[in-house]
């Protein structure tokens, strides 16, 4: 079994060690933190694990990606929304329900035929935006608010959506005009 700390770096002391799971199989794994710096999540064999920095415990259990983890993370600042690099893109899952949000973001290369890494990725600080930058060096900036993605969909559709499409894509909130 291998083990892990997590540091303070002000005192430069761990504030706690614990053992994980084993060794990534598939190359190395970034690590993503809350902002409030009391969840940390990482990637291993094509899944996602939380845990908390106090203790090391986990946080429900692994995440699977179907698609293959890619091996860079990012938490968002309140530790709700996860963005890794994978098969497909770089995908988004909601850390409570560990659920996939959406399908896979442009902006990365497919990692299964990347020899440059995964590249990176980072929330703003206020975590209303997702920075992805590629091996290659492209950078893509996504607007993740809900706004963003409303108007987007309204200039592509050039309507609302139907209360069938509603029910389909979005279940659990009460159909509603988005467009102007």
């Amino acid at each position: 079994m291998r083990s892990c700390s997590a540091w303070d770096i002000r005192s430069h002391r761990p504030i706690e060690t614990f053992s994980v799971d084993g060794p990534n199989l598939y190359g190395p794994s970034s690590i993503g933190v809350s902002g409030d710096g009391s969840t940390f999540a990482y990637g291993r064999n094509n899944t996602i694990i939380l845990r908390r920095t106090s203790t090391g415990d986990p946080i429900g259990k692994p995440i699977p990606v179907p698609s293959g983890y890619g091996g860079s993370i990012a938490l968002s600042p309140d530790g709700r929304t996860i963005a890794i690099t994978a098969g497909d893109g770089v995908e988004l899952w909601d850390a409570t329900t560990a659920k996939q949000i959406g399908t896979s973001l442009p902006g990365a290369p497919q990692q299964t035929s990347n020899p440059g890494g995964p590249g990176n990725l980072r929330f703003t600080p206020d975590g209303h935006r997702l920075i992805i930058i590629s091996p290659t060096g492209l950078v893509t900036i996504w607007n993740l608010t809900l706004g963003a993605w409303e108007r987007q969909a309204c200039q592509i559709a050039g309507r609302d959506m139907t209360p069938t499409e509603w029910a389909q894509i979005i279940p659990d909130r009460a159909n509603q005009q988005v467009c102007p």
